[in-house]
């Protein structure tokens, strides 16, 4: 079974799982970074979630990185703000997905002017 199709459908957090179902990725917790090697090995597309620079760091193995949270969100912590987020783009080499608490057109123009590779929001884009 495939769930690949037409899509580039990305798993949460579980690698073995991803490849069963022939994903093309897998999105890996902050507390996964020790199997980066083995989804890339597998032949997946790997995403790793990042909150600090050293975390950053760490998932360079990664395709891509999402960096969170930028503004305001329940739960989510402080947020990082568009100079932490800048700032971790001039240190790292790999493609940086901004999230949390990006809801408004504005927070999304304020995102895209920093430079970073894409955003995700939820709220933005909720019905």
């Amino acid at each position: 079974m495939s769930i690949q199709g037409d899509h580039k459908t990305l798993l949460h957090g579980n690698v073995d799982l991803a490849v069963s179902l022939g994903a093309y990725g897998v999105h890996l917790t902050s507390l996964q970074y020790d199997e980066i090697k083995k989804a890339k090995d597998l032949g997946l597309y790997v995403i790793a979630s990042t909150h600090c620079i050293q975390e950053a760091q760490e998932a360079e193995l990664a395709d891509a990185i999402s960096y969170s949270p930028i503004f305001a969100t329940a739960n989510k912590g402080k947020p990082k703000g568009l100079a932490d987020l800048k700032e971790i783009m001039g240190k790292i080499n790999i493609n940086i997905f901004a999230l949390g608490g990006i809801t408004t057109s504005k927070q999304i123009e304020q995102v895209q002017s920093t430079g970073v590779y894409g955003f995700a929001s939820i709220r933005h884009f909720k019905i």
